[in-house]
Formats: structure tokens, C-alpha cells, sequence
């Protein structure tokens, strides 16, 4: 139901015009000229349910004109506008906010206007209707603005009012104050005012000038009458309304800031002082309460854990918070979670899947398993100058030592490697849902991307590059991830790049093209005409990383490569990045330091592109200098010193791994061991290179050899009608 508050001589029938019948009268103020009731210009309403509550202002009037009209006898409240430049505090004249010109520094708080003071206890939905006009020598417009600090505000303008549909009229200029009812007169016509004027026990409402001039004359009279404002009885809570809440922000109170994450907190504790604070208003409504007991159940439900106590180690941590247990779900489907590296970032939404395939699947892995990390938004993970949106958690639980795959990165890394990029990695302590489990190394995902794989897709497969993953043991296990792979001599290629929702059927055909050339020109083309095939750099620094690490993952799994197009238009072959070295250095001490399986006399119905290398003098030459180089820079020996130092300086961080697993061997022995393995690989590695056997040569490039080789690309033309074999690499190699 309504409510109504009116300041007129007639009230009531005024009211009706702007409101219901079953409007109540709250406050009336009667003008007449027999009941002028004014204090100091105050006009306070003389009925109603709050009368002691309102009144009128009428700031710097100089005179009360009353004046009838048909009969009735009526007495507006007048302002005179005769001193248009008079900008003192208690001047005489209007003073508007208008040009500057004409009232420099004025402002809505300083402006002189017609103040109304009411209450809106218990009411909404507050509505202001006001009869207003002026002398034909202005002043002309006007608009409102409301205070809720007091009567000398400060005061908001109310921007609606500044519109045309409730700009002054100006007046008859024959009679300024008899005519309350032509057409236009109303100013204000059920404006509704701003929400926040709801349920407020004073509200001071102003009707200011905001230009005092009409055309060429500025000194007229001003005067209102009729003012009516309305409200909505409100919903207000009652005991029963409120008990929910109050039950609601009793529970709350009870919880404990540490436990929390700062940025989940703060959510939380502003719902839970705006739910307080609605408690503590006797007249707040049944919305308001409900909305705080939304509010604070929805913080609620969004707070995050918060960063354990985990002591004082050398790793930094990374926290994982998630409904869904990554290490519990399908390892390709995609999860959300959120994380935090203190430190670096807080509660950062991330999405989670599982990676991997011996490491995941292995019985023993199911608490330690490596995962994929993919923000919404690049990010920079710790220590790198990059920012990508793919990272990986790598578990290295194969490892004891937790070291083989930081000292292949490092050295990698510290022989410049001619690679693309080498992974960084930044070893830390991993927790998911405030559980410890173990120490990880965060990575580069093997991407295409600024400062990794620098690629470039075309639609022709000629002019395109691709990135693949040759891993025969996920095509065994049919755990290939991506839908689009090759078969080349029966091995199995995954095309990471271009991915699938760009290439087409014409690329894979085309890249099972380029693979069968490459491997064709390993095994039989002529040193000239390999060279055009592969960039033998990035096949050296590959094969010596693998070599030196001893890594036999080499053979069936996570070997990486790259076709890129060169100035001329060959697409050529490159090995990078490096991965996957948990199962490196064979099993450590264990192993014989040349073990006879390794990459030297490797397995020949597995990676034979290496095996077949080395058997030809100029690879087996380049291998040999580039060690060499990399002895005389001490790179080897560096390595070696930083995985000693890491071994050293981090043993306990190591050391609670081991604990958290109930691995009996202490990491101390684990890292020994590794250490020693690499000293005793270098002096090996070192002898073998540095020896006649480097320059036997079990390959000869013979006519027979040349024949293979061209029968070969013969089949490869009917294959694949897209590849092409330029007429000056054929000449090179017959002639």
C-alpha cells in the first residue's frame, strides 16, 4: 500500500493526483495565509503520522506572498532573485551552479534551494512530485538533489532530474503566482528517487537552480507549492524472517581466518559484516535479509583452504585445491581447480588433467603421479621469464634420486643446446587439497608457442611445419593422445602441430611423406644429401644430451621433433625439445657405465635413426668435436657440480619425498649414486670419443647403397604426390 506525504493547503486533493485511494496522508504542511506557521524560514508540517519529522526551507527569502486565486486563498513559498551576483553565504539572491560566468564557484552544496527534510522509516519506492514556476524573468530550470549526512550535506545530484520533462516552465509573466494548474506547471511529477532514500530516518531533498538567467533577464521570482512525496510500506523482517540469518552469521563467526585463503577471506568477511549489519537495522525488510543470508552462504561456500603451515624448506610449494582429485580421475579428462604459489600467486583458477604413461599408470604411482596445468590466462610460473598458459608437474617417481631429469635440463641448458628451447625446471613440494605429495619439477609443456616451439601453420602441407612426438609405446598401448598420427616403418608419429582443428587429411599424408624421406636418407642417401634432410646440429646436441644421461627412453617414447621451412622451401628436420629422463643413467650403479644397450649400440628395431648415424664418419666426427668443445668449456664437469650442489644444499627437502613414500633408501645414498654414475659416464664417454674407435667406418657409401636409396624415394613419389626431391639434390647425389 502506499504512502503519502503532502505540504499544501489542499493536501488531499492534490494528492490524488499522484497517488491511489487507498493512499495515507504521512506528513501535511498547510500554507494558507491564516496558518503561516514559520521560524526562521522553517515551515513545519502541522498533521500527519510523521509531522514532527518534516518541514520547508525556503533559504534567503525576502518576502511570503500570500495570493488567491479562484476563490481559494493560497500563500507559496517565494524566493526573489534580485541579486543574481551576490555569492555570499545568507545573500539575498539565488545562486545556481550554472555558467561560470555568472556564478563562479557555486556548487549543488552551496546553491541556494528549496529544502525539504521528511522520513521514509519502514517506505520505498520514495516518489517526489512539486508545483513550481517562475516570473517571466526567470530563474527557469531547476533540479533535485539528496543529502543522508545532514542538512548542509554534502549532496548528490539526482542526474534524471536534469532532463528536459522536468526542467521549471517559466510562468505567466502577467501574474508570477496565481496559477498553480496551467499546463506544463508541474516541475516534478512522481520522479522516482534514488533506492538508498529507502528506510531512512531523515532525508533532506533540495530543489536548486542550475541556471539563473532567461535570456537577458535575471532577477525574477520563483515559487513552489503542492509537494508530494510517496512510498511503499515496506516488507519489514520479523523475528522469524531474521532467524536464519542470525543462525547463519553465529556459524559464521565461528570460522577461522588462517584456515582460509586471503583472497576467499576477504569475500567472505565483507558478506559477513554486511549480514551483521542488516541484523543490527530494526527496520530491515524481508529482501534484505534474504539477500544477506544469500550473500554470506555463497561466500561461504566459496572459500578456499588455505596454505598449510608446511615448515620452513629450500623448495617452494605449490597448492592445488580441487573437487575432483586429479590423481582420482580419468587421466585425459580435464578438471577445474584452483592454485596457489606463495609468493607468486594466490587462488588462481587452473585447469587440471593428468599426463604421462608409465609414471601415471604404474602401480606404485598412484600418490605421485605428473600432471598438466592450463590457466585461463599466460602465466608466468616460478623463476621463468615467460608466461604460457600449459605447464607440467613432473613427478619423477621412478627417480630415487629426483635429480636426472634437473641434471638433463642443466645441461642442456648450460651447452646451449641447438634446439628450439630447453625446459626450464624449477623443483618444488606439491600439495593437493592440503596433502603432501612430494617433491615435483614444474616445466614447460612441449608446445607450440612465443619462446618454445616457434612454428607457423600454412594450408599448404608443403609450406607448413609440423611438431611430433615419435612414442612407440604409447601406439603399442594404444594410448596415443591425439587422434592424429602416422605410421613410418611401422612407428608411430603423433602430430602435435598443426593440431587437429587445423590440418587437414592433406598434411598428415604429406608429413608421413617427409618422415619416410628422412628416415630413407639416414639409411641411405649420401652425407650431401642427409644434410638437406636434417639440421645435423640439433641431431647432434640430442643425441650427445640422451647419450650422456643414458637415457633409453630415447628408443620408444617422448622423443620430440620438428620439421621447419627454410629460406629455400625445404622442410627440414630437426630433433628438440629433450624429455623424459626418470628412466636415465639405466638404474644408476647398477649398470655397467657403456651398457651395451645403451644408445651406442642401440637397439636396432627400435630408434634406428641413431644407430644408423653413428655409423657413418661425419656424424660420428661432429659427435666427437662437439664433446670435445663441450669437455674443454667444462660443461660436463659444471653439471655435475650443480646436481652435487642440489643434492647437498636440498637433502632434506629430497629427504621428505622419501619419507612421505617410505622409500627405505635415504636420498643421500640415491644422489651418491647418480653423482658417481656421471663421473664415471663422462671419463667413459670422454675415452670413447676421444679414441680411434670414433673414426672406424661401418658405413660406405656405395653404389649399392645409392641404389637402395633411390629405389626408395621411387616408392615415396607413388605414395605421396605431394613430396617433392629437388632435381640438384638428385644430381648431387649420382655425381
Amino acid at each position: 500500500m502506499a504512502m503519502v506525504l503532502v505540504f499544501s493547503t489542499f493536501a488531499i486533493a492534490a494528492a490524488a493526483t499522484t497517488a491511489d485511494t487507498t493512499d495515507i496522508v504521512l506528513m501535511t504542511l498547510t500554507r494558507t495565509e491564516s496558518t503561516a506557521a514559520a521560524t526562521n524560514n522553517q515551515f513545519d508540517a502541522d498533521g500527519g503520522l510523521f509531522a514532527a519529522q518534516a518541514h520547508l526551507t525556503a533559504w534567503n527569502n525576502n518576502e511570503q506572498i500570500a495570493i488567491g486565486y479562484d476563490g481559494r486563498v493560497r500563500a507559496p513559498i517565494v524566493i526573489n532573485n534580485d541579486a543574481v551576483n551576490n555569492n555570499t553565504v545568507g545573500g539575498n539572491g539565488w545562486r545556481s551552479v550554472g555558467p561560470a560566468e555568472i556564478d563562479e564557484g557555486i556548487t549543488v552544496d552551496t546553491a541556494t534551494a528549496f529544502q525539504l527534510r521528511f522520513e521514509t522509516t519502514a517506505h520505498e519506492n520514495i516518489r517526489f512530485t512539486a508545483r513550481q514556476r517562475s516570473t517571466g524573468s526567470g530563474p527557469q530550470f531547476f533540479a533535485l538533489a539528496y543529502s543522508l549526512g545532514g542538512a548542509t550535506g554534502p549532496f548528490t545530484p539526482i542526474a534524471d532530474t536534469i532532463t528536459a520533462n522536468v526542467q521549471s516552465p517559466q510562468g505567466f509573466r502577467d501574474n508570477a503566482y496565481t496559477d498553480f494548474d496551467f499546463a506544463g506547471a508541474n516541475t516534478f511529477t512522481n520522479v522516482a528517487l534514488p533506492t538508498t532514500l529507502a528506510n531512512q530516518s531523515v532525508v533532506y531533498l533540495r530543489v536548486y537552480m542550475i541556471n539563473s538567467t532567461l535570456g537577458d533577464r535575471a532577477n525574477g521570482n520563483t515559487s513552489i507549492n503542492d509537494i508530494v512525496v510517496i512510498g511503499d510500506v515496506m516488507d519489514l523482517a520479523s523475528a522469524a524472517d531474521r532467524a536464519p540469518l542470525v543462525a547463519a552469521v553465529a556459524a559464521a563467526q565461528q570460522r577461522e581466518q588462517a584456515n582460509y585463503s586471503a583472497t576467499s577471506w576477504a569475500v567472505f568477511a565483507a558478506a559477513l559484516d554486511d549480514a551483521a549489519a542488516v541484523l543490527a537495522n530494526p527496520n530491515a525488510t524481508v529482501g534484505e535479509v534474504n539477500a544477506a543470508l544469500a550473500a554470506l552462504i555463497q561466500a561461504q561456500g566459496n572459500l578456499l583452504p588455505g596454505v598449510p603451515d608446511t615448515g620452513n624448506w629450500g623448495f617452494p610449494s605449490i597448492h592445488i585445491f580441487a573437487d575432483n582429485h586429479p590423481f582420482h580421475m580419468p587421466r585425459a579428462e580435464w578438471h577445474l581447480g584452483r592454485v596457489t604459489v606463495p609468493g607468486w600467486f594466490e587462488d588462481v583458477e587452473v585447469g587440471l588433467r593428468g599426463r604421462g604413461h608409465s609414471t601415471w599408470y604404474h602401480h606404485r604411482s598412484e600418490e605421485k603421479r605428473p600432471l598438466r596445468l592450463r590457466f585461463d590466462n599466460p602465466n608466468r610460473a616460478l623463476f621463468s621469464d615467460n608466461a604460457h598458459r600449459d605447464w607440467i608437474l613432473l613427478a619423477n617417481h621412478h627417480d630415487r634420486s629426483l635429480l636426472r631429469t634437473y641434471a638433463a635440463f642443466d645441461f642442456a641448458t648450460r651447452m646451449g643446446a641447438r634446439m628450439q628451447y630447453v625446459p626450464m625446471a624449477q623443483n618444488l613440494h606439491l600439495y593437493i587439497n592440503g596433502e603432501y605429495h612430494g617433491v615435483y619439477i614444474l616445466t614447460d609443456e612441449r608446445d607450440v608457442g612465443p619462446d618454445r616451439m616457434n612454428l607457423t601453420f600454412n594450408e599448404d602441407p608443403a609450406l607448413s611445419e609440423f611438431f611430433i612426438e615419435y612414442c612407440l609405446r604409447s601406439f603399442t598401448s594404444g594410448d596415443i593422445e591425439n587422434d592424429h598420427f602416422v605410421v613410418v616403418n611401422g612407428r608411430p608419429y603423433d602430430i602435435r602441430f598443426p593440431t587437429s582443428g587445423s590440418q587437414r587429411r592433406a598434411h598428415a599424408e604429406h608429413l608421413q611423406g617427409l618422415i619416410y624421406g628422412v628416415s630413407e636418407a639416414i639409411r641411405y642417401a649420401c652425407w650431401c644429401i642427409l644434410e638437406t634432410y636434417i639440421c645435423v646440429d640439433s641431431f647432434v646436441d640430442f643425441f650427445l644430451i640422451n647419450e650422456f644421461m643414458h637415457n633409453l627412453s630415447m628408443h620408444y617414447s617422448s622423443t620430440f621433433m620438428n620439421f621447419t621451412v627454410q629460406e629455400d622451401g625445404r622442410q627440414v628436420l630437426a630433433m628438440g625439445p629433450i624429455w623424459d629422463f626418470d628412466h636415465g643413467y639405466f638404474g644408476g650403479a647398477r649398470s655397467s657405465v657403456l651398457q651395451r644397450h645403451g644408445l651406442l649400440d642401440g637397439r636396432r628395431t627400435q630408434n634406428y635413426w641413431f644407430v644408423t648415424l653413428m655409423q657413418r664418419p661425419q656424424f660420428r666426427q661432429l659427435v666427437a668435436e662437439r664433446w670435445t668443445q663441450l669437455m674443454d668449456d667444462g660443461v660436463q664437469h659444471a653439471t655435475i657440480a650443480r646436481v652435487r650442489h642440489m643434492a647437498e644444499y636440498y637433502n632434506a627437502d629430497f629427504q621428505r619425498n622419501h619419507d612421505a613414500f617410505g622409500w627405505r633408501t635415504r636420498h643421500e645414498r640415491s644422489a651418491n649414486e647418480l653423482l658417481d654414475w656421471m663421473q664415471r659416464r663422462t671419463r667413459a664417454l670422454d675415452a670413447y670419443f676421444t679414441g680411434n674407435t670414433i673414426c672406424n667406418t661401418r658405413w660406405e657409401n656405395t653404389a649399392l647403397n645409392r641404389i637402395l636409396f633411390y629405389v626408395g624415394f621411387g616408392w615415396i613419389w607413388m605414395r605421396f604426390p605431394t613430396f617433392e626431391l629437388s632435381w640438384g639434390t638428385v644430381w648431387r647425389a649420382l655425381f
